[in-house]
């Protein structure tokens, strides 16, 4: 039908957009959401030069909220990761005052919406065909790497997240301020988990069961 052809031409535009750029998921508690949102900027426990030569500028990242069960938008890495100036985010000082997040880049906004994790089960190669505990496992935090253990994704699954948050967008304008040299966070200490028996230790998984995480 025309609606089912409309969204396949968007479909097919989404996907011609820097496609020899990767895509990654990456998760966030909503305290560094508000941050990274405000200040355009995302950060890492990783050094600039490591997590540079993962993430390139022109990449492009789907955040999903900690505790909300969403992915909430997409936004584009800008320019080269920086040292972090100083204190940026919610966890971000170690006992000593040490920095946690000790790398920085700047972010732009591309698509902000909310969409349910649940509703994406049965559409992205990423999570069909996965038991409950590993679908929970894509979104955990890599230690500074982005989440699905640090890999891209598909640009089919990337250009089923961005047009589901089209269904479901906000204003961009409303949200987000121009741009200005801050930081991010993806902790995964403060991930709402639960630990279960693993032969790996210190393996947290996340509570799906009642449709949060």
């Amino acid at each position: 039908n025309e609606d089912s052809s409309s969204w396949k031409k968007i479909s097919n535009l989404v996907k011609k957009i820097h496609p020899t750029h990767s895509k990654w998921i990456w998760s966030v508690t909503p305290e560094n959401w508000e941050i990274l949102k405000s200040q355009n900027v995302w950060g890492s426990r990783i050094g600039k030069e490591r997590i540079g030569d993962r993430i390139k500028p022109g990449d492009q990242v789907a955040f999903y909220v900690i505790g909300t069960s969403n992915f909430k938008g997409i936004f584009e890495f800008v320019g080269n990761w920086y040292d972090s100036p100083g204190k940026t985010w919610d966890d971000d000082l170690r006992p000593d005052g040490s920095l946690i997040h000790v790398s920085q880049i700047q972010i732009k906004p591309i698509q902000l919406g909310s969409v349910k994790i649940h509703n994406l089960h049965e559409k992205l190669e990423l999570f069909i065909g996965k038991s409950q505990n590993n679908r929970n496992l894509v979104l955990q935090g890599g230690s500074g790497y982005p989440s699905n253990n640090s890999k891209p994704l598909s640009e089919d699954d990337f250009t089923m997240i961005r047009l589901e948050l089209i269904r479901n967008q906000d204003d961009l304008s409303e949200n987000f301020s121009p741009l200005e040299g801050k930081t991010e966070n993806e902790s995964t200490s403060n991930i709402e988990t639960e630990t279960l028996p693993s032969d790996v230790a210190d393996t947290k998984i996340f509570k799906f069961d009642d449709g949060e995480v």
